[in-house]
């Protein structure tokens, strides 16, 4: 196969033939869309991570802040969404509305008590939210049920005993997704699966 060419001097050059250059080429181009194709899944498996790994922070937040300070928090959950936050309305903000609500009364005895649009009516404390990428949902189920259902606004509770109602939460985008099932005691995920579909 290799052809030897005559120089003007007489010694002889190798060179490679036309077939020896193209497999090489395509054994190239072949290695590098491998490459490409691999940091794509990594990429999506590393979304998948940090998401649930939000969650996860958010969860051992909530146990710790219900067993520190001996009441309930919950981690709010939507489908496009997660967020921390105190179960209950804090007795200072309610206090301090009514506190408003009776100076605005004061200085005009004729108003109704919620005709000023600017008083804040007491909400629960919301103490962190992760919102999800554009293509990524969140699914989640009870341990006594038996498919993920997607959540339109459910509350995970956190007692002040230490535990947490157990549940499974599911995290996908278009590639794959990533599953955890809760341990009660811990709030933290006893059991972890995730699945990349290859491009």
């Amino acid at each position: 196969m290799k052809q030897h060419i005559q120089t003007v001097s007489g010694s002889k050059v190798r060179a490679f033939t036309l077939i020896e250059i193209m497999v090489a080429l395509f054994i190239g181009s072949l290695v590098i869309g491998l490459v490409v194709l691999n940091i794509d899944s990594v990429s999506d498996e590393k979304r998948l991570r940090a998401a649930s790994r939000e969650l996860n922070m958010m969860a051992a937040d909530a146990l710790r802040k219900a067993v520190a300070e001996q009441r309930s928090y919950s981690v709010f959950i939507n489908q496009n969404f997660f967020m921390l936050r105190e179960t209950h309305i804090r007795q200072e903000d309610i206090d301090q509305f009514y506190k408003q609500q009776n100076e605005q009364i004061a200085q005009a005895q004729t108003k109704s008590l919620f005709d000023d649009e600017n008083m804040e009516v007491p909400r629960q404390r919301v103490l962190g939210r992760f919102d999800l990428e554009e293509d990524m949902t969140i699914q989640w189920k009870r341990w006594v049920e038996r498919d993920y259902s997607v959540p339109k606004g459910v509350e995970w509770i956190f007692s002040p005993s230490g535990i947490c109602e157990p549940v499974s939460v599911r995290i996908s985008n278009a590639k794959g997704f990533i599953e955890m099932d809760y341990n009660p005691l811990t709030a933290k995920p006893q059991d972890e699966r995730m699945i990349i579909a290859p491009d």
